[in-house]
This record gives structure tokens, C-alpha cells and sequence, in this order.
């Protein structure tokens, strides 16, 4: 019985993991997008963290809606249930493949979702990743714009002010540049502003 209901746990777990995949992924690009000086994707430390408190909601969200009559997905699919507090053995007697037609047939929706979910983060995450990070690089080099216009930053010999971090941030832009996406390629980029070379760390 055990063993049974920690596979049940298991289940129910691995479909909150599923269906909190892409959402995840969602919150993580917008917190990074909203620091200040952020240049690269999520951290593994803010992914991993996030990941977990959306798939602990979504588990304690199963517990609360799926389980009102006391089997969720996890229990259906392992026949148990829970009886007066207790997990006892399912009463219906089903085989397995009679079993595993309730699973998918009570529990459409949220297997949909995971599936939904983990395809979407599968096929276009990356893509969405990187769009979302070279946009925030531009929006870093346009303030190197505005810095350079008022300031003349990129062709001091000694730079002052807020010039030494704009001109990090836009080295740092260059670096990680590929020349692919959004972002000018790197040669070019410190073409355009010569002071930056020397926070270039490639």
C-alpha cells in the first residue's frame, strides 16, 4: 500500500511539474527582464526556484480541487482512495487498462495541460528565451545611445561618471553577441564605441 500511494504522490507530482513547466519558464524571463542591468537569461538558482514553488502550487492546487471526492489523478490511477481520512483500496475493482481509461477520461484537462505545456516550452522556449534577452540588450545599448549622446562616453580617454557602467554593460552586450538575432554583431558593436574594448573580456 505504501509503495502504491508513494507512486500515486509520484504521479501527481510529475503532472504538476508538467503543467508548472512553462509557466515557470514565463515567470523566470520576466523577473530577469525586470532587473536592473540584467544581460543574460534566468540563473539556474532563479529557474530551479521558481520551477519548485510553481509546481508545489499546482500539486497543493490538485489537492484541493481534483481530490473532493477523495482520488485524484495519482490514487485513480493506482487504485486507491481516500476513505474517512485514510487511503484505502479502491472499491471498483478495475483492471489496468479499464483503469487507465478513467485516468485519461476523469483528468483530461489537466494531462492537456502538461502535455500543452511541456510541447510549447520543448518547441519555442529557446526561441522565447532568446527574444526576450536580446530585447533586453537592446534596450541596454539604446541607454548606451542616449549616455554616448550626452556624454561622449565611448571616446573618452578616461572614462567618468556613469560612462565606466555604461561602457561594461555595452562590452558585456558585445561578448554575447553571435550576430544571429537582434543584436549587432560584436565587432561591430565596439566599432561603434572604441572605449568599450577594454571591458571586453573576450
Amino acid at each position: 500500500m505504501r509503495a502504491r500511494l508513494l507512486a500515486a504522490n509520484l504521479v501527481d507530482l510529475a503532472l504538476a511539474a508538467a503543467i508548472a513547466a512553462l509557466p515557470a519558464h514565463l515567470l523566470a524571463l520576466g523577473w530577469t527582464a525586470s532587473l536592473e542591468g540584467a544581460i543574460d537569461g534566468p540563473s539556474t538558482v532563479t529557474r530551479l526556484g521558481l520551477f519548485v514553488v510553481v509546481t508545489a502550487a499546482v500539486f497543493i492546487l490538485f489537492r484541493w480541487t481534483l481530490e473532493r471526492d477523495g482520488q485524484g489523478p495519482g490514487k485513480c490511477l493506482w487504485s486507491l482512495r481516500v476513505k474517512d481520512g485514510k487511503v484505502v483500496q479502491d472499491e471498483e475493482g478495475l483492471a489496468p487498462l479499464e483503469r487507465l481509461g478513467v485516468f485519461a477520461g476523469r483528468f483530461t484537462r489537466p494531462l492537456l495541460l502538461g502535455l500543452v505545456s511541456v510541447l510549447i516550452l520543448a518547441l519555442w522556449g529557446e526561441s522565447l528565451e532568446r527574444h526576450v534577452v536580446q530585447t533586453r540588450q537592446l534596450e541596454l545599448l539604446r541607454r548606451g545611445f542616449i549616455l554616448e549622446a550626452e556624454h561622449g562616453c565611448c571616446y573618452m580617454t578616461e572614462a567618468k561618471g556613469e560612462c565606466p557602467r555604461m561602457l561594461e554593460v555595452w562590452a558585456a552586450v558585445a561578448d554575447r553577441s553571435d550576430g544571429k538575432g537582434y543584436v549587432p554583431p560584436r565587432d561591430y558593436l565596439l566599432e561603434k564605441c572604441p572605449a568599450a574594448r577594454k571591458y571586453s573580456r573576450r
